[in-house]
């Protein structure tokens, strides 16, 4: 995993803000310097979302917005919005800057 300690090291996994030391464009530059790499060493980690949700489903757990008793506007105007809650960098954020998140959302992570 040397990309994840590469970011690490780099402050990369922190968000631009005032208490950090990467500015906006400086941490815009360096995640995309160490991009093509990062991403091939995590396509080693992600589960499938059928075979997530096919686990969860026969473990008795919920998978839909209406199985935790939300409304789906609810869910997806949550889903939207979690990543505004903490000032670090998530894959909520990387979803989001790559024009994913809304279509996730939307989907209820994947499954309508």
């Amino acid at each position: 995993m040397p990309h994840l300690k590469r970011l690490k090291d780099n402050n990369l996994s922190q968000p631009p803000c005032g208490s950090c030391h990467l500015d906006d464009r400086q941490f815009g530059l360096r995640r995309r310097a160490i991009w093509p790499e990062l991403r091939a060493e995590l396509t080693e980690f992600p589960v499938p979302v059928a075979v997530m949700h096919d686990a969860l489903a026969a473990s008795g757990g919920p998978t839909t917005a209406a199985q935790l008793g939300l409304d789906v506007d609810f869910y997806r105007e949550a889903v939207c919005h979690a990543r505004e809650i903490r000032k670090r960098y998530s894959a909520l954020d990387l979803a989001a800057d790559a024009g994913l998140l809304e279509a996730f959302a939307a989907g209820e992570g994947g499954r309508a």
